[in-house]
């Protein structure tokens, strides 16, 4: 069974829901629609839905929609359903580098269920499967024993999966290494580039580390893989790095 978890900002593009519910019926893609607007638990809400057989959760939205699905399946605590996502609306980097451009790819993609296993990385309480960035200059970063003091404007990425707003966006990641890429960039082709497992970050400037380009949470924080891994359903075309 498909769950279908519509954000609360859909509202604002009807027809283009409408176009989806009729590709979904085209393609006998049928099942529940919940709306986050009327959700008080997304853990309680997942956690219910895998116990009367939902088989995919379907994200329909943007990236912050994905992450508010993601965080539910994490905290529902069954790693075997799948994540498929349908993309609404502005930012949707994430759709876009597993290879979904668009609705109707998207119903396409769902239907062909091409599933990857990801690793989920986490910042503090919550979990991001694409990538985590802050501003460089008064960024702290400790890796085990050694530290790195920005004091350069730029900006620091930890990616899982590299998307086309991230300024790492020609670093192809694997998702599957067990490993989130450092990328350092202070501008002037002065970059430094890492693999890491773990990090605690600090800024003494109050920048906000932003987790997959939509959720703002203050430093400091500890980052890493989590040890995880989530069934993401991609298109062929996905435009990361799998070995």
């Amino acid at each position: 069974m498909n769950v279908f978890v519509y954000d609360d900002f859909l509202k604002k593009h009807a027809k283009i829901v409408n176009n989806i519910e009729v590709l979904l019926h085209k393609l006998n893609l049928n099942g529940k629609i919940v709306y986050l607007e009327s959700i008080r638990n997304i853990n309680d809400l997942i956690k219910d839905e895998v116990n009367n057989g939902a088989k995919t959760i379907i994200a329909v939205g943007n990236n912050q929609t994905i992450n508010k699905v993601l965080n539910g399946m994490m905290g529902g605590g069954n790693n075997s359903i799948a994540l498929g996502i349908i993309p609404v609306g502005d930012n949707n980097s994430i759709a876009s580098a597993c290879g979904i451009r668009n609705e109707k790819e998207a119903c396409d993609i769902i239907l062909a269920r091409r599933i990857e296993k990801i690793d989920i990385a986490y910042a503090n309480t919550l979990y991001f499967i694409a990538n985590a960035k802050i501003k460089s200059r008064g960024t702290t970063l400790k890796i085990q024993d050694f530290s790195i003091d920005q004091t350069e404007n730029g900006e620091i990425n930890l990616i899982n999966i590299s998307t086309k707003n991230c300024s790492a966006k020609n670093i192809l990641a694997d998702p599957q290494d067990g490993q989130l890429n450092l990328f350092i960039n202070n501008g002037n082709k002065k970059y430094s580039l890492l693999s890491v497992k773990e990090l605690e970050l600090e800024n003494n400037r109050s920048e906000k580390l932003i987790i997959d380009e939509s959720i703002k949470l203050d430093a400091p924080a500890k980052i890493g893989i989590s040890g995880r891994q989530i069934n993401l359903i991609v298109g062929k075309n996905r435009e990361f790095d799998i070995n």
